[in-house]
């Protein structure tokens, strides 16, 4: 792997001293990786700008804003400050640009196969009118901003000249240990009752992705494990956020309608969700403990590998 092409500004001296495993955990991880999914969102902007708006579509997208966000932070030494605040304006921009077809998308997806001449189907006909208007907006943006995307992301992200190969990746793994250690510090922090679950659904949304940046990282054992609570955190807050969501865009149609017959449907749904959130906060209590050591033994081993990075090589 040329390792020039990922990173511009490397010189010879840097590369020639990085051995075979700072190489793997700085090329194929924190750099290749962000590059990866910069070029992702260009891709998946530009399939927007032509019109290919399915809900597979628009979930891709804000994923790979996400991954790529993360992918930012855990190599900022590597860029400059400029750069990487602009990129990142950038990404948060085009996946707030998709939120409104992408809520009309859960809408839908709930709503989907209701029978004619009930309530339920009146909502979903007014979901599809409203996602075609949504879809409108979001390809104008697209084809907008697809021109900087297609001059700026595959020379993204330029490495300082001045960048340590050792910096970068004592600063990624010290990354990695912030991210898990935020998940641990939302669940403790009594945040995780109601207002605060979407708060930690992000917080583990953003650890999982960062653990999976690197393979060597994503594949050990005690890793995985972690990874696969993140999941789980990430996937049942998710269902009942998408839950929440019915209710709010229900209750903003009848307030806009005016529809007093609409009031038994939206208590139905506001019990939905009562149910749902007593069964995550179950789950929630179940789990977490065993989240809390394993985060525990993780950020512990990532300290101890700092640790050892920055103890000098005998002579």
């Amino acid at each position: 792997m040329d390792m020039k092409n990922i990173m511009p500004g490397l010189d010879e001296k840097n590369e020639s001293h990085m051995n075979s495993r700072q190489e793997d955990m700085i090329a194929m991880a924190p750099l290749a990786k962000a590059n990866f999914w910069l070029v992702r969102v260009r891709g998946r902007i530009e399939q927007v700008g032509r019109a290919l708006v399915k809900p597979e579509t628009i979930h891709a997208l804000r994923v790979a804003t996400r991954r790529a966000e993360v992918a930012l932070e855990l190599i900022r030494p590597a860029l400059k400050r400029k750069q990487n605040q602009h990129l990142l304006e950038r990404l948060i921009t085009t996946r707030k640009s998709a939120d409104a077809v992408r809520n009309l998308d859960v809408v839908i997806g709930f709503l989907a196969g209701e029978k004619k001449a009930t309530y339920r189907h009146n909502w979903l006909e007014q979901a599809r009118r409203d996602r075609k208007t949504a879809v409108r907006k979001l390809v104008k943006f697209a084809r907008k901003e697809k021109r900087f995307w297609r001059k700026e992301s595959l020379n993204s992200p330029t490495a300082k000249r001045n960048a340590s190969m050792l910096g970068i990746e004592s600063h990624f793994l010290w990354g990695l240990a912030v991210m898990v250690a935020r998940v641990s510090r939302k669940w403790a922090g009594g945040e995780s009752i109601g207002k605060g679950w979407h708060a930690l659904r992000v917080a583990a949304k953003k650890a999982r992705y960062s653990l999976e940046q690197s393979r060597m990282v994503a594949q050990a054992e005690d890793t995985r494990h972690l990874i696969g609570i993140l999941e789980e955190i990430h996937d049942r807050l998710g269902r009942l956020s998408d839950r929440k969501l019915m209710t709010r865009d229900l209750a903003a149609r009848k307030k806009r309608c005016g529809r007093r017959l609409w009031e038994s449907l939206l208590v139905k749904e506001r019990a939905m969700v009562g149910k749902a959130r007593l069964a995550v906060r179950e789950w929630m209590a179940s789990v977490r403990c065993r989240f809390m050591s394993a985060a525990r033994r993780f950020v512990k081993s990532i300290g101890l590998t700092l640790l050892r990075r920055a103890t000098p090589s005998p002579k």
